[in-house]
């Protein structure tokens, strides 16, 4: 996973999950204790794998279920964040939140 598109000149590019989270923070999330459902309040998961490189990204919609996009597939909705972990993504290393910007349908 390497996000190309409006990546912050501030931020050196990197795959490592610090990277992403600054990234993140750089659009004013702020690391959070947990994935519980806030009304109000937008989270993103990141997923990385045991040497740090961010996996995966899930964000969490209004309804408190979480979306996430699997390659070229279409995008899924999941309950937990917990479904995701494994080989493939890893485990969950940081989840960040932000008010919930007042435009977002999801």
């Amino acid at each position: 996973m390497f996000y190309d598109a409006a990546w912050p000149p501030s931020v050196p590019r990197s795959a490592h999950i610090d990277a992403y989270q600054r990234v993140f923070e750089s659009n004013g999330y702020t690391v959070c204790g947990d994935e519980s459902h806030e009304d109000g309040v937008e989270k993103v998961a990141l997923y990385g794998d045991a040497s740090g490189r961010c996996t995966h990204a899930a964000r969490q919609l209004k309804t408190g279920y979480w979306t996430s996009k699997l390659g070229k597939q279409k995008d899924i909705r999941h309950k937990s964040l917990s479904g995701l972990v494994g080989v493939l993504y890893g485990t969950v290393q940081v989840v960040l939140e932000r008010p919930r910007p007042a435009q977002t349908k999801s």
